[in-house]
């Protein structure tokens, strides 16, 4: 999904370039255990000290608490902005939960769609999704039927 956002909003920038039409929006719905990892990916929520069990006293007000980030209906999408007509005029901002968050690949909550996209590259470019979780393609068997 991450690789997704990312190639879905250079679609949208070569089309738009070129005075074609593009999706506007792509929408992807799954579970806290979808959000939470994309979450992590980006640096949100990230607290300057990790929790441990020696320090968890510590952290009771610590930003990264699932059960506030990833509520029912939980949700995170980016926004694509074109301030002008150059390539270095695209911004990103992060909603999360319809609120925008700063994000830490610039410290802004409206980051530049490159640098952006330079800091995420190794997620993008090498992602290796089916190696990562053994996905294996085979056939399912027929049922058999007796």
């Amino acid at each position: 999904m991450f690789v997704d956002v990312f190639r879905n909003m250079d679609k949208a920038i070569q089309a738009d370039r070129e005075g074609h039409s593009y999706t506007v929006g792509t929408f992807r719905f799954g579970h806290a255990e979808t959000l939470l990892p994309i979450y992590s990916a980006l640096s949100l929520f990230r607290d300057n000290v990790p929790l441990l069990a020696s320090n968890y006293n510590l952290h009771r007000k610590r930003k990264y608490r699932s059960s506030n980030i990833s509520p029912f209906a939980g949700n995170i999408y980016p926004v694509l902005y074109k301030c002008g007509d150059d390539l270095g005029d695209l911004y990103v901002k992060m909603f999360v939960n319809e609120v925008d968050h700063p994000l830490s690949a610039c410290g802004n909550n409206l980051c530049p769609y490159y640098l952006l996209k330079s800091v995420y590259s190794d997620a993008i470019n090498n992602c290796r999704f089916n190696s990562l979780c053994h996905n294996v393609h085979s056939t399912i068997p027929s049922p058999v039927v007796g």
